[in-house]
């Protein structure tokens, strides 16, 4: 670990102002990402591009651009150096600098903004504090890549922006706003970003979508399978605006549209935790399997959602499936990928293809919406 440049001296000393690195009309109002894939005992923190301040109970250190440190955890509390610490705060002193973060200091990510790391639960808890804007150039290709169209492109980040708002207004965590994974939209910091990405973004900046002049929950998937469902069919609360499409016409491009997949039923019966002779679809709703019975040495009903957990997301892409025991297989066909509720995403790809513009395709898929501009100055607040 290289050398560091230590000043242990009092906070107030120092009249550093930050308020230069990030324009609030610009990139949007501070949020905080909880990085549950760092955490970890041991955190190691790299500066890039600049230097970093780090600042812990009375004391601050610089870590100089290039230069890295070790932080562990310690008995409910931090340790950094030779101090123990129950927070630290990370910033940058100049305007670019970034952080690269690592739970084993050989594998890096690098992201913007500044950090600060807690004691939780017997591990660090990174949370990443960001401009929203600056989150959404990560979240935006995380979610949808690089390859679809422009009005594609706009209407996730546009479907993404909202998400995140209707997710800090219902507080879902204490510590932090959203989560860096699928629990809220995957982020996965600077290393995804892409400068026609952002561009895309930009020309949506401040767009959210509202239903009844308040944030929706702006769901999406992967692809509908030719339907997209009701919000009650998959989780069973009623939202006027996630309303079943058709959606034939537009699932045409996605590699999901059809799939299928088979397991070795004692295989199966390992996953449940009892020897299945049958699996029963025993409700159906938007097309979807709601309900299934599972038959053997007991009987259980299960959600098909539930089912798809249990036996991976990645090998049952949705509830949209049929199943068919034989020998000593049960095969499963299926369409879709996804809870299927909100914005298909592979929808979206055709219709942008078809000329059609981000709005109306956020309007197809969240009825009964509107797409407005919110002052970012109130946002903050």
């Amino acid at each position: 670990m290289k050398k560091i440049l230590l000043f242990f001296i009092l906070l107030s000393t120092f009249s550093f102002s930050f308020d230069y690195q990030l324009s609030l009309d610009t990139f949007g109002p501070l949020i905080r990402v909880g990085l549950k894939r760092f955490e970890s005992n041991s955190i190691y923190i790299k500066s890039i591009n600049g230097n970093l301040l780090i600042k812990y109970n009375n004391k601050t250190s610089i870590l100089s651009k290039n230069d890295s440190i070790k932080i562990t955890y310690y008995n409910n509390k931090i340790k950094i150096l030779n101090s123990i610490t129950n927070k630290i705060i990370i910033k940058k002193l100049d305007i670019i600098s970034m952080f690269d973060i690592s739970k084993n200091g050989k594998t890096y990510s690098t992201y913007r903004g500044e950090l600060e790391l807690l004691p939780h639960n017997n591990h660090i808890l990174p949370i990443n504090i960001v401009r929203t804007e600056e989150y959404l150039y990560s979240v935006v290709p995380s979610e949808i890549g690089f390859s679809f169209p422009d009005e594609a492109i706009k209407a996730q980040a546009v479907a993404a922006r909202t998400y995140l708002f209707y997710s800090m207004k219902n507080k879902k965590f204490d510590l932090y706003d959203v989560e860096d994974g699928v629990t809220s939209q995957v982020y996965l910091g600077y290393n995804k970003e892409n400068k026609r990405i952002n561009d895309l973004i930009n020309q949506t900046e401040n767009q959210v979508i509202t239903y009844n002049g308040k944030y929706i929950n702006a769901l999406f998937h992967a692809s509908s399978g030719g339907y997209t469902a009701n919000s009650e069919d998959v989780w069973g609360s009623k939202i006027p605006y996630l309303r079943s499409v058709d959606d034939r016409k537009n699932d045409i491009e996605s590699p999901r549209r059809h799939w299928s997949y088979k397991i070795n039923k004692q295989d199966f019966s390992k996953l449940i935790g009892f020897k299945v002779s049958y699996i029963k679809i025993i409700e159906i709703k938007s097309k979807r399997a709601k309900k299934v019975k599972i038959i053997g040495d007991k009987t259980i009903t299960i959600s098909g959602d539930k089912l798809r957990q249990i036996v991976g997301y990645s090998k049952i892409f949705s509830t949209m499936f049929t199943i068919k025991s034989s020998g000593n297989y049960f095969y499963f066909s299926g369409s879709g990928s996804g809870h299927g509720v909100g914005l298909p995403q592979w929808s979206a790809y055709t219709l942008a293809k078809k000329g059609k513009n981000y709005i109306e395709i956020l309007k197809k898929y969240y009825q009964g919406v509107s797409i407005k501009s919110i002052n970012y100055q109130i946002a903050e607040k």
